[in-house]
């Protein structure tokens, strides 16, 4: 009897199916978490190896002009450093830019635009192969192609 984990092809086949997940954080799961560091946001992202987790850059900008705005300023800077800094902050390169470019004008041309800084977050998930997490799953919906996880609800 031959078993699976046997098999030459067998890491291979596990680590496409669960381990090259890449998951992307909206900025309103960023905004959650920090403000319920416990409970079913925090019990998932605490599962999953901060490598496989990353933050698009048009998120962390947001979260840092949240921290700006914000009467605790200093704290609030302070707290979302310390959040973003185990996980990787994906810039922009000409993948997403292209990708961006494509969604903005599909929506715009069908007359279901969404708002430029979730077309960018967008962009940058669909450029990457991942898989973005969001409780906004109506508008991100409207984006063909994207993949969507909501992880404040059971």
């Amino acid at each position: 009897m031959i078993r699976l984990s046997d098999h030459p092809m067998a890491m291979h086949v596990m680590r496409t199916s669960t381990l090259d997940k890449i998951y992307y954080l909206d900025t309103n799961i960023c905004i959650f978490h920090m403000r319920h560091p416990f409970g079913i946001l925090a019990d998932r992202i605490n599962s999953i190896e901060p490598e496989r987790i990353k933050i698009p850059a048009i998120v962390k900008g947001e979260l840092l002009v949240g921290a700006e705005k914000s009467k605790r300023r200093k704290e609030t800077l302070l707290e979302t450093l310390a959040f973003c800094m185990p996980y990787e902050i994906v810039p922009f390169d000409n993948s997403i830019l292209r990708t961006y470019a494509r969604i903005r004008a599909a929506l715009e041309l069908s007359g279901q635009k969404i708002g430029y800084n979730d077309t960018l977050i967008a962009a940058t998930v669909l450029a990457k192969n991942g898989i973005l997490v969001t409780n906004n799953v109506k508008e991100f919906g409207r984006i063909d192609g994207l993949n969507l996880e909501e992880w404040t609800q059971e």
